[in-house]
């Protein structure tokens, strides 16, 4: 399974799991500014009873709006995100084969100097002769039509988790019931984190992290 697909796979599942509909994502993506808002780790920080050595963002399980580059570049400043755009560009970015490793302003000289905000999510619009050129250079950029999809399902996912992340961590749970099992009883959860090399643990240890920083418990979260 490529990349696309099993992002895709893994946002429409828990889209499902979530009840979101079709019309739920269609239509709420428009308005992104808070979700867009809490990418800022720092700002989340504020919000709940943060652990330091973790230092995770808003969105813990939502595939890539948990993604550290996307917290560092939402932090650092380097790339705006103020709109949905903004956002779609940032995903595909992130999804390029060396796109944070790279220099990314020499990267982008290159091509007869194309901006980034044109040429990493719309590649169809860039130059046909500077393209394979940049292309070589980037090493893979994902489609205009799957990313604006992809931000659309994640975009309305955050706005289940933000307001009703009970539901929310239920629903991850029950689709990662396996790896929840193997997890839930080990008594410290940030050790077990930084112990373990399993990503997929990772991901269900911050989870879990994350809903005991903000005040619910196990108990609570899985009756509701």
């Amino acid at each position: 399974m490529n990349m696309e697909n099993k992002v895709l796979k893994e946002d429409l599942e828990l889209a499902a799991s979530l009840g979101l509909k079709e019309k739920d994502i269609e239509n709420g993506y428009e308005d992104i500014e808070e979700v867009v808002k809490y990418l800022d780790e720092r700002l989340y920080r504020k919000e709940v009873k943060k652990i330091d050595i973790l230092h995770h963002g808003a969105y813990p399980g939502i595939y890539l709006l948990q993604s550290s580059n996307l917290q560092y570049m939402v932090e650092s400043d380097w790339f705006e995100i103020k709109t949905f755009d903004d956002l779609s560009r940032a995903f595909a970015l992130l999804h390029s084969t060396q796109g944070i490793d790279v220099n990314l302003e020499c990267v982008v000289k290159d091509a007869n100097n194309p901006r980034l905000s044109e040429c990493i999510c719309f590649k169809e619009e860039l130059d046909k002769e500077a393209y394979p050129e940049f292309v070589s250079k980037v090493g893979y950029l994902p489609s205009k039509n799957w990313i604006v999809r992809h931000t659309k399902i994640e975009v309305a996912i955050a706005k289940m988790f933000l307001h009703d992340p009970k539901r929310y961590y239920k629903a991850y749970i029950d689709l990662h019931k396996n790896i929840f099992l193997e997890v839930y009883k080990d008594k410290d959860y940030v050790k077990s984190l930084l112990d373990t090399r399993d990503y997929e643990k990772e991901k269900m240890y911050v989870l879990l992290i994350d809903m005991k920083e903000r005040g619910y418990t196990l108990k609570e979260v899985m009756e509701e």
